[in-house]
C-alpha cells in the first residue's frame, strides 16, 4: 500500500479516490484543501479553481521541450505535448465526487489527469504516475511543488522520479500559468505557460 507523510510526519495511505454518488454537493476540491486561505486568491484565481460543476477554459500557450532523444522518448511515453509558439489549448475540469478530471487538448493533442486531495497534499494521476503535490498561496499566486511520486503504485525516492512544479497568478483578464515537468538527470521535459481564460462549451 501506498503511504504517504503527514506534515506532522505521520503515514497516511494513499488510495483511490472514493466516489459519492447520492452525496450532497462538496465544496471545491481546491477551496478544501487550501481552507480560509482559499479565499485570500485573487478572483480571477479563486473562479478558476472554484468548481463545482464542469467548466471550461481556453488559453494560447507557448510549450517548450527539453531536447535530445531520450527527452523526446519521455515525453511520448507521458504523452505530453509537442512543442510550439502559439498552440491552442482547451481544457475542461469536470467534478467527480471528491476529485476532478482535468482534460487538456493542445491542438489536437489531449493530455488528461485525475486530481484529489489526502493528507493536506494535492494527489494527481497522469496515468501509470501519481505525484503529491503541497500546495502554497504566495501573494497573488498559487504555487506547486512535488513531495513525493510513484509509477505503478511503487512510491520511488523523489530524487529519482519524475516530477512536476507548477506557478499560477491571478491577473485582472485571467490566470497567468507555468508549468513544468522534468525528470531525474535529465532536467526539463516540457515546459508551458499562458494566459487561461474563462470559455463557453462548445
Amino acid at each position: 500500500m501506498e503511504r504517504l507523510p503527514h506534515r506532522d510526519g505521520r503515514d497516511l495511505s494513499v488510495s483511490s479516490p472514493v466516489y459519492y454518488e447520492d452525496a450532497l454537493p462538496m465544496p471545491a476540491l481546491y477551496r478544501r484543501l487550501l481552507g480560509d486561505a482559499f479565499d485570500s486568491l485573487p478572483p480571477t484565481l479563486r473562479d478558476f479553481h472554484d468548481v463545482e460543476q464542469e467548466r471550461h477554459f481556453r488559453a494560447v500557450f507557448r510549450i517548450t521541450r527539453g531536447r535530445g532523444p531520450l527527452r523526446g522518448l519521455l515525453c511520448r511515453l507521458g504523452r505530453l505535448p509537442p512543442a510550439g509558439e502559439q498552440v491552442p489549448l482547451r481544457l475542461r475540469v469536470v467534478p467527480e465526487g471528491n476529485r476532478e478530471r482535468w482534460v487538456r487538448d493542445f491542438d489536437g493533442h489531449r493530455l488528461e489527469s485525475v486530481q484529489w486531495t489526502a493528507g493536506g497534499l494535492l494527489i494527481e494521476a497522469l496515468g501509470p504516475l501519481r505525484l503529491a503535490f503541497r500546495v502554497t498561496v504566495d501573494g497573488p499566486a498559487l504555487r506547486l511543488e512535488t513531495v513525493q511520486a510513484w509509477v505503478l503504485g511503487v512510491n520511488w525516492p523523489l530524487w529519482l522520479a519524475p516530477r512536476g512544479t507548477g506557478v499560477e497568478v491571478g491577473r485582472e483578464d485571467g490566470c497567468d500559468i507555468v508549468a513544468r515537468a522534468e525528470a531525474p538527470l535529465l532536467g526539463l521535459l516540457v515546459q508551458y505557460e499562458g494566459l487561461v481564460l474563462p470559455d463557453s462549451p462548445t
